[in-house]
């Protein structure tokens, strides 16, 4: 069609309209100074792991004790090779309690005397479709039991509370904490590791779509009335390997086709995202075909609606799930 061809001419044009220059020319790797929020693994851990090998400062936050400091003797371990200095710091921490991050500040202050590039990245997932949460099962267009009652709500705001607090109120805490710290950077950097699932919806991860679209609209929006700093938004789909997919907070299991069958390498989201960085790009889709899934997603969302029904093993309209 030719809606769908003006569409992505337009996107090919803009993604390649006035390159900007590479921001180590401002700021090289070895004097960046990197904080890193949500380390503990996955695909986080491979973007530190990158840092600490090109030399960068690091700190990195994460709620898990262990794990963190198995990551943070893997970032020390390469970080060694550019010499003596101690580039690696490391913290307990939980991004959406107010008080680890002002302790955060403290720390970061005291050490570096300032930021230059902020990585949020931390989510949690559902997987259950949304009136399921709620003890609803459904058979094509009624439900038994045929209504929720009180408990069975109050049990499913409970879930959405736990998802929105990490998916998007962590990522305003962060923004709320740290961006007045970039403005004496050089060079400043604010990275969100967001999903496709923030404009792409899919049927059973209805409140991931929801927390992660908010986080996304709002870092954009910190964007426009913060202008000095580069925020590169990263929208990976789904990604091999991660133990992400073993943490959904309503206790589902992702369906439909094995994800580990087709996702994305954890190393080769670290590597896009920092090339990204360097290059001072806004809105990074991975793969790049998610751009485009967007785009028909807008001018076609009937079509996108049937694909991601059976990717999520879900029944098409009016029949019942199997």
């Amino acid at each position: 069609p030719v809606t769908l061809s003006l569409a992505i001419g337009v996107l090919v044009t803009l993604r390649f309209w006035r390159q900007k220059p590479s921001r180590s020319i401002k700021l090289s790797h070895t004097e960046e100074r990197v904080l890193i929020l949500g380390a503990s693994g996955g695909v986080v851990r491979a973007l530190a792991l990158r840092y600490a090998s090109a030399g960068a400062r690091i700190c990195i936050v994460a709620r898990r004790e262990e794990e963190l400091e198995n990551v943070a003797g893997e970032c020390r371990e390469l970080s060694g090779r550019h010499g003596e200095e101690e580039r690696v710091l490391s913290m307990k921490g939980d991004f959406t309690v107010v008080e680890d991050m002002m302790n955060l500040r403290e720390m970061v202050q005291a050490e570096w005397g300032g930021l230059d590039t902020l990585v949020v990245c931390a989510g949690v997932p559902t997987f259950l479709p949304f009136c399921e949460l709620a003890g609803l099962t459904a058979h094509g267009r009624s439900f038994t039991p045929s209504q929720a009652d009180a408990g069975a709500i109050r049990r499913a705001v409970n879930i959405i509370d736990s998802v929105t607090r990490t998916n998007y109120i962590g990522p305003a805490i962060a923004a709320a904490t740290f961006i007045p710290m970039l403005v004496s950077s050089r060079a400043s950097s604010v990275v969100l590791m967001s999903s496709l699932a923030a404009v792409l919806p899919a049927p059973t991860i209805s409140l991931y779509n929801a927390s992660k679209a908010a986080s996304f609209a709002l870092y954009r929006s910190l964007a426009i009335v913060n202008p000095a700093i580069a925020f590169t938004l990263v929208l990976p789909s789904t990604i091999k390997g991660d133990a992400f997919f073993q943490s959904a907070a309503d206790g589902g299991r992702i369906r439909g086709v094995d994800p580990n069958s087709y996702g994305l390498s954890q190393d080769t989201v670290a590597a896009r995202c920092l090339e990204a960085v360097d290059k001072g790009e806004h809105v990074v889709y991975l793969p790049g075909t998610g751009r485009v899934a967007h785009a028909i997603s807008i001018f076609f969302p009937s079509l996108i609606s049937r694909v991601a029904r059976k990717r999520y093993g879900y029944p098409v309209a009016g029949h019942s799930p199997s």
